[in-house]
């Protein structure tokens, strides 16, 4: 794929060979060598790698620039999504030198930059290993031979590097906590790239990032399946893979740090309403999102610059309402205020809102269920009320039984003087 002499294979081999050992090495020793003992030098290493990445990304944009206008001897937009690599790590780094920089001078937390973190360290983290083998991911445009035309392509590979390493020093600052009930928000940051992605691919008719046709899968197979067919094949594989390495890396700091591979549940008390219903949106914001795209990209078939494309946003739009929906039930998980079951709640009106946004079938089920629950706590309370008062009426037949006794033996007591 690296050609630095077409004519001959032992550069390529060699190249293909040595350049994942190399990195991977590369990657571990940066990781032991990048400081977290004070927060000043937290802070000051990740503004070095946000900005790096920024840096990197405007000097291989501006080559191009330069390039195509030099060649074209004007400024043509047919060229801003190679100019500008509009595709997966195009918003890798984007993510990456925002929550970096972010992070450096602010310690807010907030769903969406947990989403960032989280996608960087799990999906980014696979995709940009991947590319170690397999340096036509990170490629955005076509390869020349001829000495400078290589110059985009060893910064995209930089830029993956850098990427990496980020990834890895995020774990290490212990910015990001490798858990398994983690990675769906990692999924939730893929898919909403993959939207974003997806809908340049097929409005711009334009190859991105494997998107519009996998020349991985075609070198895997030998045969070329059309758009978007393929995508059945190539997106459950990679987050298969990621899957795998996420699962990998907790492996490692469990091991490290003495705990648990499986998770054990807390004792707290929890509201096991939400509890569920969190966990199911959390899946329906997941799997929607990637079935969505394949069914959008399915009926609109072949790109050819169709503006329908823009119909890829829908799941975009309602992973981001799953997303408010899961985080405002999460506060409920481990509260015991059972105000949000009464009948016109304003917060249970906002999580309904979201559920029916992010998915209105779902919203219909959530909406149900919190009837069912709301009709289920007054029937309990009006057991509880019930148990009370015969509990209450019991009382007052000892209390009755009790005197009526006392009087008989005081009775009994003048009766004998």
């Amino acid at each position: 794929m690296f050609d630095v002499q077409p004519s001959y294979n032992l550069p390529t081999t060699l190249f293909n060979v040595l350049f994942p050992i190399i990195s991977i090495v590369l990657c571990a020793g940066l990781f032991f060598v990048l400081p977290k003992k004070t927060a000043k030098a937290v802070k000051i290493t990740k503004l070095v790698l946000g900005f790096l990445l920024i840096g990197l990304y405007l000097a291989k944009t501006s080559f191009l620039i330069y390039r195509y206008t030099s060649l074209l001897g004007k400024f043509d937009l047919t060229y801003v999504d190679k100019m500008f690599g509009l595709d997966l790590n195009f918003y890798f780094t984007f993510m990456a030198a925002f929550y970096l920089i972010f992070s450096a001078f602010s310690n807010k937390k907030n769903i969406f930059l947990d989403i960032l973190k989280n996608t960087i360290v799990s999906i980014s983290f696979a995709y940009c290993a991947l590319a170690l083998f397999n340096p036509k991911m990170v490629f955005t445009l076509a390869n020349y031979a001829y000495g400078w035309y290589h110059f985009p392509n060893i910064l995209a590979m930089v830029i993956n590097l850098i990427l990496l390493v980020t990834a890895l020093y995020l774990i290490k600052a212990n910015d990001v906590q490798i858990s398994l009930k983690n990675f769906w928000q990692g999924l939730a940051g893929y898919i909403m790239a993959l939207s974003l992605c997806m809908t340049l691919a097929i409005v711009l008719n334009v190859n991105i990032s494997e998107l519009s046709y996998s020349n991985t899968l075609y070198d895997v197979i030998k045969t070329r399946i059309n758009f978007p067919w393929f995508l059945l094949i190539v997106i459950p594989v990679f987050l298969l893979i990621s899957f795998g390495i996420y699962c990998l890396i907790r492996l490692i700091v469990c091991k490290i740090s003495h705990t648990s591979f499986i998770e054990k549940p807390t004792l707290e008390k929890k509201n096991e309403f939400f509890d569920i219903y969190t966990f199911a949106t959390k899946t329906v914001c997941c799997m929607q999102g990637i079935l969505l795209l394949i069914i959008i990209s399915t009926l609109v078939k072949k790109p050819q610059r169709n503006f329908w494309g823009l119909t890829c946003l829908i799941p975009f739009i309602m992973t981001i309402f799953c997303i408010l929906a899961v985080n405002e039930m999460k506060k409920y998980i481990t509260s015991n205020n059972e105000s949000i079951f009464e009948d016109g709640n304003k917060n249970a009106k906002k999580i309904l809102t979201y559920t029916f946004l992010g998915n209105f079938i779902f919203g219909f089920a959530f909406k149900a269920q919190l009837k069912n629950e709301r009709e289920n706590l007054i029937e309990y309370k009006k057991r509880m009320e019930r148990k009370r008062q015969r509990e209450l009426e019991a009382k007052e037949e000892e209390i009755i039984e009790e005197n009526d006794s006392n009087e008989q033996i005081e009775e009994e007591n003048e009766e004998n003087k």
